[in-house]
This record gives structure tokens, C-alpha cells and sequence, in this order.
């Protein structure tokens, strides 16, 4: 886990977390360092989910679990209790623990890229909306600015409360926005390709950036990669799945009824990259024909004498 990820966690769960905190206790009389101490609680409920990470990939799992949230946080609260005696008591810390951690780490993963809610029983069944990065700047920046605020600068209730409500109309404001845009581009997929499966993730950390979404459409044997703003996809481009290999589709076309795909290997360039060629860029000798067999649904490679059949109308055509 590198410095920039670390950083982002404070901000992504940390703050929402200590944010959730406040909240609650905004009602609670307590001087400015107990309030100061509960926010930090917060803050480190948020995060706690996370920190089996750095022992077991499965106890991280249970970490995120809703069937073990509950005890975590009553943990938290018992410890913080030694520091509140009278002030608070643990029904009430264990229920701010328990918010911090519901909204500050588990709401936001399910924001983010989903999580099994209720693992170890059900292991497979991650859900999630996957509209934040979880590097999101308009997510990191505006909650740690305002739980700065709320901690080290002195306010009346009604400042503070104003803060509050800040914060929630910009994740709800911005929730909306990239729910609102994923929907518009994956409707747009569905209507191009309307038994397809479809996979669509964020890839921006502002919605400022021209590329919000990356995505992939896999339509029997065609996968369909591209980027999207917030309301327009961008194709890049098309691979098909041949019996020993995807290959980079060059041109579909549709003769005499029967489609076949003209296809090439990819180039290979370092480091997992692979070039990216046109059809004019591509020689004869390194251009596959596949037809599509419409019962099976398979591709099969077409004849010397039909490839160059093929190819040679194609080229005809563009004349």
C-alpha cells in the first residue's frame, strides 16, 4: 500500500468517519477536547475494517463484514469508554463506533467496489454501486477540510450544524451526479448491445476529468472496451474470442448473410502493453478471417481461398 493510497484512506474513510461522529453527538455537552477525542475515535472506527489487511486477506474480509461490524465497534467503544467515563455511556459510544464504521468504511466500499456484506456466509456476493474510485478528490478534500474545521476551530452549534449539512449535500450532490452518468452510459451500452454483459468502472478521481468510466461489453464471442465522460462513451476498441486466442478486431462484415470478423494479432509492445493498429496498417499475412457460425454461436477460421475473397472485396469496396 503506497503513501498516496494511505492518504486517501484518511480522507475517504477516516474523515467520513469522524464526520459520522460529530453528527451524532452534536446534541452531547462535551468540552472541546472529549468532542476532539470522539472524533478521533470516529476516525479510527472508519478505518479499523482495514487494518486486518495488513495480516490475513480473510480476516480483512470479516473486517468488512456487517456480521462481525457490530462486535468491532463495540471493542472501539470499550476502549474509548476508559476515556469518557460519565460523559458518554457505552450504549452511546458503541452506537457512534457503529455509525462511523456503517457509513464512514462499509457505505463508502459499497460506494466504492463493493464488498460481501455478508461474508463468511455468502463469499461470492459482492454488491456495490462502483461510482467512487475511492481516491475521489471531491469525496477527500471537502471531508477533510470540514472535519479540520469541526475539530480545531471554535464554532457555535449553528456554524458547526451548517458545516454538517455542507457535507451531506456534497456527497449527496455528488453521489447523484455519478450515479445519475453511470446510468446514462450503461443505458447507452444496453441499447447498442441488449444481451450483453456489462461491466462499467470509475476511473476518474474529479468529475472535472475528460474519462469518468472505463468499461467492457462482453457480447458472445465480442469484447468491447472503451472510456466515457460523464454523459458520452468512447469507443477504443473491439477484441473477438477465437477458439485458441483473443484477437483485435479489425472490421466486421456482413456478407451474403453470414458475418465474419476480420481480426490480427496484437502487438506487444512492454510492460503488458500491446499496440493498437488500424486495418490500412495491417498486412494481408497478419490478418485472420473468422466466420461466425449462427447455430453455435463459435467462431471458425475461413480458408486461405476465402480469406483472400474476403479481404480482396473489402479492399475493392474502399476504392
Amino acid at each position: 500500500m503506497d503513501i498516496f493510497t494511505i492518504i486517501a484512506e484518511f480522507g475517504y474513510h477516516g474523515a467520513i468517519g469522524a464526520f459520522v461522529a460529530y453528527l451524532i453527538s452534536m446534541n452531547k455537552e462535551l468540552s472541546r477536547s472529549k468532542r476532539v477525542l470522539l472524533l478521533f475515535f470516529g476516525f479510527s472506527a472508519a478505518l479499523s475494517p482495514d487494518i486486518p489487511l495488513l495480516v490475513s486477506g480473510q480476516l480483512y474480509q470479516l473486517g468488512h463484514s456487517f456480521l462481525i461490524v457490530p462486535s468491532l465497534s463495540l471493542l472501539i467503544a470499550i476502549i474509548a469508554k476508559l476515556f469518557f467515563r460519565s460523559q458518554l455511556t457505552l450504549g452511546f459510544l458503541w452506537f457512534a463506533m457503529f455509525s462511523s464504521v456503517l457509513f464512514g468504511h462499509l457505505a463508502m466500499d459499497f460506494f466504492d467496489n463493493g464488498l460481501a456484506l455478508f461474508y463468511p456466509i455468502f463469499t461470492e456476493d459482492v454488491v456495490g454501486l462502483n461510482i467512487f474510485t475511492g481516491h475521489d478528490a471531491i469525496i477527500i478534500i471537502p471531508f477533510t477540510l470540514l472535519v479540520s474545521l469541526l475539530t480545531f476551530k471554535k464554532m457555535s452549534k449553528k456554524t458547526a450544524l451548517n458545516i454538517v449539512i455542507m457535507g451531506i449535500v456534497v456527497f449527496a450532490s455528488y453521489a447523484g451526479l455519478m450515479s445519475f452518468s453511470k446510468f446514462q452510459v450503461q443505458n447507452e451500452l444496453i441499447e447498442e448491445f441488449p444481451n450483453a454483459e456489462i461491466t462499467i468502472e470509475p476511473i476518474s478521481v474529479t468529475p472535472f476529468q475528460d474519462e469518468q468510466w472505463s468499461y467492457e461489453v462482453r457480447d458472445g464471442n465480442l469484447i468491447v472496451e472503451g472510456r466515457a465522460s460523464l454523459f458520452e462513451k468512447c469507443e477504443l476498441k473491439r477484441n473477438v474470442i477465437t477458439h485458441s486466442n483473443i484477437n483485435h478486431l479489425l472490421k466486421e462484415i456482413n456478407l451474403n448473410n453470414d458475418i465474419y470478423y476480420i481480426t490480427t494479432n496484437y502487438v506487444f509492445i512492454e510492460n503488458g502493453h500491446y499496440d493498437v493498429i488500424d486495418f490500412d496498417d495491417v498486412e494481408f499475412e497478419r490478418m485472420y478471417v473468422y466466420k461466425l457460425n449462427q447455430k453455435t454461436q463459435n467462431l471458425e477460421e475461413v480458408s486461405e481461398e476465402k480469406k483472400e475473397e474476403i479481404l480482396n472485396n473489402n479492399m475493392n469496396s474502399k476504392m
